[in-house]
């Protein structure tokens, strides 16, 4: 044991130099070396494929992206998939998997993803291309590698029917349902009670996203809000079905009778070549005139409610002013606390919002309106009872700011009203009210 130990130690550095040759020669380490040099060029294919490049406008048009390499994929795989001006593009399914056999004896592990192209627009439409971001294997065993690639983009045929007009929605499927709802039910209604319409749609072969929008036509004296669709597309065994629900608001602001119109739903069924069509009936609602707590809309003055500051508090004001500048010189600590009291006492905080929320609407400024309900909301001590009224003007405020509104076409009187009579219901509350606890130290 002695005499070995004095041998290593004497002959180190030969040592040192045969475990270097040994570890570099070893097939590990060989193996490591080429498992990099591989992992950093592997070989893959991307590929865009449209059996059928042609469609009816508005049909469904499939077509396939394959992903060849030479090992197993890891993960799942990542597509930035364009936008085209007015189409549509959906994957559908997950990926198909399967092997080749190239023309040099290569084996390819093949990943096939389909999408579905829905066109409005007509002619030749060019898919650009797709950016792909996904992993594999250098055979069963090898390194995993990352790639970004690009699958070429290709160009396809929208056909039309002969009597196409290029200004209407249209949707190819040989069958379409479309039915609807009203709540309440067609009849006898009071002013400001919201009506709310509910169309669904289910179409084979057509995505929920690619079905027609519903028509938002309405009476002069109706206020009409969408809501956002809620679309579901169910895909079992290659069938494709595609189901949307729209639900629409409708607002009368008169009394009288209203009838909220028909809607026409138009399809083309590219099995028979020919156009059909359902139609939804009209709904007809008598609204009844409710007694409003103020006259116009527009009692609730600008003196009350902060809009305007008193000419006569002019001069007392300039007398409180210098009076506090002179009490400010002997206690000056005290004197923004007790200008923040005065000034709330004289100008309280939720006069001033909605002064403010009052002044623009009648500006019909939809940015300074936001800005002053915020502001009102932050003064109360509690958040609001919305009325339906109230309700209806804030969602037009909202969807004019955050939707898809126009801000330069808000109107707003319909908020003015509503916070008039908020103001007019909240003051007969308050007036109403008795105090039921005794007082803490009566007299």
């Amino acid at each position: 044991m002695i005499a070995i130990r004095v041998v290593l130690v004497r002959r180190w550095p030969g040592f040192i130099a045969f475990a270097a040759l040994a570890v570099m020669a070893s097939p590990c380490f060989s193996q490591d070396s080429d498992a990099k040099g591989e992992s950093e060029s592997v070989v893959v294919h991307v590929q865009t494929d449209a059996p059928e490049p042609k469609a009816w406008v508005g049909q469904r048009l499939p077509f396939f992206v394959k992903l060849k390499a030479p090992g197993p994929f890891v993960g799942a795989a990542g597509f930035s998939v364009p936008n085209i001006p007015r189409a549509l593009i959906v994957k559908v399914g997950t990926p198909v998997v399967s092997s080749e056999t190239g023309d040099d004896d290569q084996d390819w592990t093949v990943q096939t993803h389909e999408f579905a192209l829905f066109s409005q627009a007509t002619g030749t439409v060019s898919i650009p291309d797709i950016q792909v971001r996904f992993s594999c294997r250098s055979g069963y065993t090898g390194p995993v590698s990352d790639h970004v690639e690009t699958s070429p983009g290709i160009d396809v045929q929208i056909q039309t029917p002969d009597d196409y007009d290029p200004d209407v929605f249209v949707v190819s499927t040989r069958r379409l349902e479309v039915n609807q709802s009203w709540e309440p039910p067609p009849g006898d209604i009071r002013q400001g009670d919201l009506i709310r319409r509910t169309i669904q749609q289910s179409a084979d072969d057509v995505a929920a996203m690619a079905l027609a929008p519903p028509v938002l036509t309405a009476p002069d004296n109706v206020r009409v809000y969408p809501d956002d669709p809620a679309v579901d597309d169910d895909m079992q065994r290659g069938a494709f079905t595609g189901r949307r629900t729209d639900v629409i608001t409708y607002v009368p602001r008169e009394s009288g009778t209203v009838t909220l119109p028909a809607a026409k739903y138009v399809w083309w069924d590219p099995t028979k070549n020919q156009y059909d069509w359902t139609t939804l009936p009209a709904a007809t609602y008598n609204v009844a005139a409710v007694a409003s707590a103020t006259t116009g809309g527009d009692a609730v003055s600008d003196e009350s409610s902060g809009g305007a500051f008193p000419r006569w508090w002019a001069l007392g004001l300039m007398i409180a002013v210098v009076l506090l500048g002179c009490i400010a010189v002997l206690k000056r600590r005290t004197l923004k606390s007790r200008l923040q009291q005065f000034w709330s006492r004289l100008y309280p905080p939720d006069r001033v919002a909605v002064g403010r929320l009052r002044r623009a609407c009648r500006n019909n400024d939809p940015v300074a309106a936001e800005a002053a309900w915020q502001q009102w909301q932050n003064s109360l001590p509690g958040p609001p009872t919305f009325t339906p009224a109230l309700q209806s003007a804030l969602t037009d405020l909202h969807r004019h700011r955050y939707g898809n509104g126009d801000d330069a076409t808000w109107d707003g009187t319909q908020l003015s009203r509503a916070v008039a009579e908020y103001l007019a219901a909240t003051k007969d509350d308050a007036e109403d009210s008795v105090d039921a606890l005794p007082p803490l130290n009566p007299v």
